[in-house]
């Protein structure tokens, strides 16, 4: 028989460690730049939502005013009617 000789093996050693920690330091780094890329993309997302807010009460306004408008045009138009009315009377 031969026997060869062998390192124990050992659980942890220091160099195995030391390489949990910079794969851990790795991810950490990772992650902080995701969530950076992610805390941009919020902030983009939330400009938008303002402006889309903004063009939203314009609309509104506009849509408003239209109305207005339509409501004023028809009772211009009613009281011309009314107008003919008389004067076919007269």
């Amino acid at each position: 028989m031969t026997t060869q000789a062998r390192e124990p093996e050992m659980g942890l050693t220091f160099e195995k460690v030391w390489a949990m920690f910079q794969e851990t330091d790795k991810q950490i780094k990772e992650i902080a730049q995701r969530q950076k890329e992610t805390d941009r993309q919020q902030k983009e997302t939330d400009q938008q939502i303002k402006e889309i807010a903004q063009r939203q009460k314009e609309t509104d306004r506009q849509q408003k005013e239209t109305d207005r408008q339509i409501k004023e045009t028809n009772k211009q138009i009613g009281s011309l009617g009314n107008r003919f009315g008389e004067l076919a009377e007269h």
